[in-house]
């Protein structure tokens, strides 16, 4: 066993990320809302020049948006030449 996890709750379910697939682990200070888009994407950000799409977990989790989108912590992660959150 010679794999390291990053240990999260997300929208109020654990989960366990393996390590190479995390690229960093940021605080964002503003998400800019994306119109038309949908529930499960809560809109923009930027981190070191790169605009990040922020994924809402609990609409993909729950089915609906959070209740509160407001900045915090987020993992970052590179998917096809495209940066998450």
């Amino acid at each position: 066993m010679n794999r390291l996890y990053l240990f999260a709750t997300l929208a109020g379910t654990r989960i366990a990320v393996e390590t190479g697939e995390v690229e960093a682990v940021v605080k964002l200070t503003e998400i800019s809302p994306v119109p038309g888009m949908g529930a499960h994407v809560a809109g923009l950000s930027a981190l070191r020049s790169r605009v990040l799409t922020i994924i809402d977990t609990a609409a993909l989790i729950q089915g609906e948006a959070s209740p509160t989108r407001e900045a915090g912590l987020a993992i970052i992660a590179n998917i096809a030449g495209h940066s998450y959150g």
